[in-house]
């Protein structure tokens, strides 16, 4: 058995910062401390949507948009939007990789933003978009191509016609259907970023290449960043967008490598905004009770008797849609 260090020892080595303690050493020092153990955490509290810079929801950006689903500020950073909600399945990070992935931009510089549900029901994506299943881009070890299938928004299947396409979160489909749509949106955004450049130097946009949000030009040495083209290229759509290809799976550089996930920060710094972070003025809350009973019905409810309880305003009555 080994030595057992005096509490007063294993103090001294914590004062100077040496680590090692074994479970023997540790319970010796508590038991003989005159005093309490007290262990210390804290609660971060409780966020402020409208105002906490953990919310990122979808804003009017102060520089024109590429296309809707990237900005580029001046100082190059880069704001993807995401149209899926983030719960830990990691579209946070992966619906950026397939975005970045075709844009070539510096991926440390890259915000992810949330969609606008507002703009995705009132507007439509280009329909040069609509029917794109890569390209030819497909995968060769089978990783599966999107099923357009029921292209109504408010279904639960397909992907809709809508701006940001589906935007839904739902059957383990974001990466798989969203794929081919969010590479085709960093490709365009890409290809309009160097014909920007391409005209500021009245050169071939055949002669430059990106990387890492660098564009440059070779035969003259000249380089210039993302943001410092990003609003000539917001005025320069595309003149064939139809033509432009995607990546196939063996020419990637950024997907399928290990990120960080990038929300990650936000959440161990308690700067996320959950839905139940929300607060409105006059804002009333709401409960379900639900049937005990697989596929059961209300039997019977006093909706007189609720509006008379404190603070209750009303109460009604919702039949679920049956589990298929």
């Amino acid at each position: 058995m080994s030595e057992t260090r005096s509490a007063s020892a294993i103090a001294r080595s914590l004062k100077n910062g040496i680590s090692g303690i074994n479970r023997r050493e540790f319970l010796a020092m508590v038991a003989a401390a005159k005093g309490a153990f007290i262990l210390g955490f804290w609660i971060p509290p409780r966020a402020n949507a409208q105002a906490a810079p953990g919310a990122v929801w979808y804003e009017d950006p102060a520089t024109p948009e590429i296309n809707a689903w990237i900005v580029i500020s001046p100082d190059d950073t880069v704001t993807i939007r995401i149209a899926q909600t983030e719960i830990g399945q990691g579209v946070w990070t992966s619906n950026a990789m397939m975005v970045c992935e075709e844009l070539q931009c510096d991926w440390i510089k890259v915000r992810p933003q949330y969609a606008s549900a507002n703009r995705d029901a009132r507007e439509r994506a280009p329909e040069w978009t609509l029917k794109v299943m890569g390209k030819g881009a497909t995968d060769p070890k089978g990783g599966g191509e999107p099923g357009f299938g029921n292209r109504n928004r408010t279904g639960v299947e397909g992907i809709p016609d809508s701006l940001y396409r589906r935007m839904r979160t739902n059957a383990a489909s974001s990466v798989k259907d969203g794929r081919y749509y969010l590479q085709l949106a960093g490709a365009e955004a890409r290809e309009r970023l160097l014909l920007a450049a391409a005209e500021l130097w009245s050169v071939p946009a055949g002669e430059l290449t990106a990387k890492d949000s660098i564009i440059t030009h070779a035969p003259s040495g000249r380089t210039t960043t993302y943001g410092q083209v990003a609003g000539r290229a917001a005025r320069t759509p595309h003149p064939n967008p139809e033509t432009i290809t995607i990546k196939s799976p063996d020419q990637w550089t950024l997907m399928g490598t290990e990120r960080k996930n990038l929300d990650v920060p936000a959440k161990v710094t308690g700067r996320t905004v959950y839905g139940i972070d929300v607060r409105v003025p006059g804002m009333k809350w709401a409960a379900v009770k639900a049937c005990p009973v697989y596929g059961g019905t209300v039997k019977s409810y006093d909706f007189d008797a609720i509006r008379q309880l404190p603070q209750h305003a009303r109460g009604a009555s919702c039949l679920a849609r049956s589990a298929r």
